[in-house]
């Protein structure tokens, strides 16, 4: 399955202002090489990009890349960028994951991904074993792509292909599980997203609570 992404957040015209001049973090002056893995040189990158108290833009170029499993994490020193004009693709056996997302992106404000590149999660192989739809007790694949705990952000023009997790029957989703960390999901706009033989293309749920097991002490508004 294959979604394109183009999703807006909150304060659009000041951050792509913002991000314009950016300073440049290519990963391949980290070591990033086609065909290689990309994980350190991206890390190192965005170490650097991050701690930089004027705008910054990491930047993956045309070529095909290999990845493991990353956590981008924040909160960084001014706005930051990613642009992904290549194409990154995840390890293809499902058990050499141990967290519920290939690439994470935690607790940044002022972030923006775009740049036309494709994050292939090689899921085929996972497909074949999940059993999340019949087994309580399954140990899920992971998603592409985790985005937690950001503010004021843009991701554009990105394209996530055959996630290990996603491929059931869903497209996109916003939802939040009952009883946990007090938090908000505002003036999100999802355009332009092109879907392939999903059963249900957008999904808002607050109160996510998969086969029943949790507390559902929440308030919906």
């Amino acid at each position: 399955m294959t979604i394109k992404v183009n999703i807006l957040l909150i304060s659009l015209v000041a951050l792509l202002a913002s991000t314009t001049n950016a300073a440049d973090y290519d990963v391949t002056k980290y070591g990033g090489k086609p065909d290689s893995d990309l994980s350190p040189a991206l890390l190192a990158a965005w170490k650097e990009a991050c701690s930089c108290t004027e705008p910054s833009n990491v930047v993956i170029p045309k070529g095909n890349f290999k990845m493991n499993e990353v956590l981008l994490e924040g909160p960084c020193k001014a706005p930051i960028k990613i642009t992904l004009a290549g194409t990154i693709l995840a390890n293809a056996d499902p058990e050499v994951f141990t967290k519920n997302a290939w690439i994470s992106i935690n607790r940044v404000n002022q972030l923006t991904l775009l740049g036309g590149g494709v994050l292939d999660g090689q899921g085929l192989a996972a497909w074949k074993t999940n059993q999340c739809t019949k087994n309580v007790n399954c140990d899920p694949h992971p998603l592409n792509l985790a985005l937690n705990f950001l503010n004021d952000s843009i991701i554009q023009d990105i394209t996530s292909k055959d996630s290990k997790g996603f491929h059931i029957n869903n497209g996109v989703r916003i939802k939040s599980w009952p009883a946990r960390e007090a938090g908000e999901a505002s003036d999100i706009h999802f355009e332009d997203i092109t879907m392939n033989n999903v059963s249900n293309p957008i999904i808002i749920d607050q109160v996510y609570c998969p086969w029943n097991q949790c507390d559902k002490g929440v308030r919906l508004n």
